[in-house]
């Protein structure tokens, strides 16, 4: 490979981002070559999606290996995630080197340029182009002290198809959580347990829609039956629990996100304890908050506002195409 784009990719939230892309790739080889450096338990996350063999390296994950890799695909774009990942920063720091343009992803609602910062540390040089969601995302990045003119607000494959939501268990809740102690300590003033709490208590109330909380644990969290409050359960997989679902809780992860997109009932849960509030969608009002069990009960007897459902999909139209005409820009 000489010429084309090096996708550096340290989380599988990236990876999911990336997914339709690249299989549309496979499935039309474009004109330009292209690979992927991930790590390993990513890679083996794109294997069970049909993408590896020979556009997929996972050794090597070192400052030698990755500078190895780039020396010998000679890529003419780098493109990367910002998740904090050591071989994201370390890969930039090659392509800023060797003058190799970049573009870098952020697919969060939060945190925009601590995340750059604390990818890329002080070794590489700005990306030339920043991939974000939606106009939520460049109003709040711009006001963070990211540059306007280097954004580009492309969308996320990943949402561009979110199929509608088939009727859950109207008796039925699912909390969506994340390692949100491990990833931020106190910084927050709660944590994923808290959040949980709050939504169970709720079902001590007489005016609570739901007597069953099914738990969609994050795949690095650990959690064990005599861990959770009275009434939750685990769910078998974090889809399936929110699949069964009528109503889902959840704090600011993709896959509240995608409930949300898919027509379900989605309501975000913020302590009264909050100090910081990551949750771009419910921030701006498109998902109704939570902050004490009568208001969890309260919004679960709410409607479905399907016209902000309907507004919030059409952001993420012919995402697939907008991102890689963002690509295609900087070869």
């Amino acid at each position: 490979m000489s010429g084309g784009f090096l996708f550096v990719i340290g989380q599988p939230g990236a990876a999911s981002y990336f997914l339709p892309l690249w299989r549309a790739w496979l499935a039309q080889p474009p004109a330009w070559p292209w690979h992927i450096f991930a790590d390993p338990s990513v890679a083996s996350a794109l294997a069970a999606n049909g993408i590896g063999g020979e556009c997929v390296t996972s050794d090597g994950t070192d400052a030698e290996g990755i500078t190895a890799l780039v020396a010998r695909l000679r890529p003419s774009a780098l493109v990367t995630s910002t998740s904090f990942r050591f071989v994201e920063g370390i890969a930039l720091q090659i392509a800023s080197e060797r003058r190799t343009r970049c573009v870098q992803l952020i697919d969060s609602h939060y945190d925009y340029a601590l995340r750059l910062r604390a990818t890329n540390g002080g070794g590489a040089a700005p990306p030339h182009l920043i991939l974000v969601l939606d106009r939520v995302a460049e109003l709040e990045a711009v006001g963070e002290g990211l540059p306007a003119e280097r954004l580009r607000v492309a969308g996320n494959p990943a949402w561009e198809h979110v199929p509608a939501a088939p009727p859950g268990d109207p008796k039925r809740a699912a909390f969506v959580s994340q390692p949100v102690q491990f990833d931020y300590g106190d910084r927050l003033g709660y944590s994923e347990r808290t959040a949980l709490a709050l939504v169970a208590r709720a079902m001590e109330r007489p005016d609570c829609m739901f007597d069953e909380l099914r738990l969609a644990a994050h795949p690095r969290e650990q959690w064990q039956e005599q861990d959770l409050p009275r009434g939750c359960t685990i769910g078998p997989s974090g889809d399936a629990a929110v699949a069964e679902a009528s109503t889902v809780f959840g704090m600011f992860s993709s896959l509240l996100v995608q409930s949300f997109l898919a027509g379900r009932r989605t309501i975000y849960v913020l302590p009264e304890t909050a100090t910081a509030d990551l949750c771009g969608l419910g921030r701006h009002g498109y998902l109704p908050r939570a902050s004490t069990s009568a208001e969890v009960s309260a919004a679960t007897a709410a409607p479905i506002d399907a016209t902000k459902v309907s507004e919030v999909r059409s952001w993420y139209a012919d995402s697939r195409r907008r991102v890689e005409d963002v690509l295609l820009s900087v070869l």
